[in-house]
């Protein structure tokens, strides 16, 4: 297979890839009672909250 490069300007789908895929929010949340709870189960924070994240996404 034969890659070839060309300009954006000539690409013929170049509005869709233009536009905007993605957003972000920004929260301040409690964790007070997650950290506690981690601590008690002897979890480690960094690990416990990657793993929170991941399933509530």
């Amino acid at each position: 297979m034969n890659n070839v490069f060309r300009e954006k300007t000539q690409w013929e789908r170049k509005e869709y890839f233009n536009q905007q895929t993605s957003f972000s929010i920004t929260r301040d949340i409690d964790i007070s009672l997650f950290r506690e709870d981690i601590k008690r189960q002897g979890y480690n924070f960094y690990p416990a909250l990657i793993y929170i994240i991941t399933r509530s996404v």
